[in-house]
């Protein structure tokens, strides 16, 4: 579920292009809920942990389960992740911005890969700045 593009040389064009999963209120994490809990609920994204610590806690978990397992860092939608206090309402980056939870990036959450199957899903774009992120996409693609 992961699709990469390849980083161009210089950092200020960085990015990446990720498929993240769009969670239902079940799957995202109790602190997270807590932390803003009527504000854009439908709007956090989980991707794919790629550390090696990870993957290798999930073929573990994996095993004893009996299942494949996938562990997942979640994305918080800007307002919550404000605690619903943004002071640009109403702006691209209100509706458009996410940021890596701390907690699920260093310890992601176990998933069997069955629950994630039916999930929608989404591209998401990572880059050191908006210009590169929207580099080559049309005003209409933003």
């Amino acid at each position: 579920q992961l699709r990469t593009r390849p980083a161009a040389m210089s950092t200020t064009r960085v990015r990446h292009e990720l498929i993240a999963w769009s969670l239902p209120a079940d799957m995202i994490p109790e602190a997270l809920r807590r932390r803003a809990p009527d504000v854009d609920q439908d709007c956090y994204l989980a991707v794919r942990c790629l550390l090696p610590s990870a993957a290798a806690a999930a073929a573990r978990a994996g095993a004893n389960a009996g299942c494949e397992v996938t562990p997942l860092s979640v994305l918080v939608p800007c307002r919550a992740a404000m605690y619903a206090k943004f002071p640009l309402h109403g702006t691209y980056f209100q509706t458009n911005e996410v940021f890596l939870d701390a907690r699920t990036a260093v310890a992601p959450a176990m998933v069997p890969a069955r629950r994630l199957e039916f999930l929608p899903t989404v591209s998401v774009f990572l880059g050191s700045s908006v210009a590169s992120i929207c580099r080559g996409m049309s005003r209409a693609e933003v």
